[in-house]
């Protein structure tokens, strides 16, 4: 496993769907400590997808 100061995704941009809760919020949470730089899309959940970003 890559320690997280490696940032292997440093200088990449992810877009992920249905990231407010759950599989999608654990996903671009991983991707941002992996040094991504990461977009989030929501449809119902903006309290959700606000707390992700936050």
């Amino acid at each position: 496993m890559p320690k997280l100061s490696d940032k292997p995704l440093r200088g990449k941009t992810v877009l992920i769907t249905g990231a407010a809760r759950r599989l999608g919020r654990a996903t671009a949470l991983a991707m941002a400590e992996a040094g991504a730089d990461v977009a989030i899309t929501f449809l119902h959940s903006a309290r959700e997808a606000q707390h992700t970003v936050a």
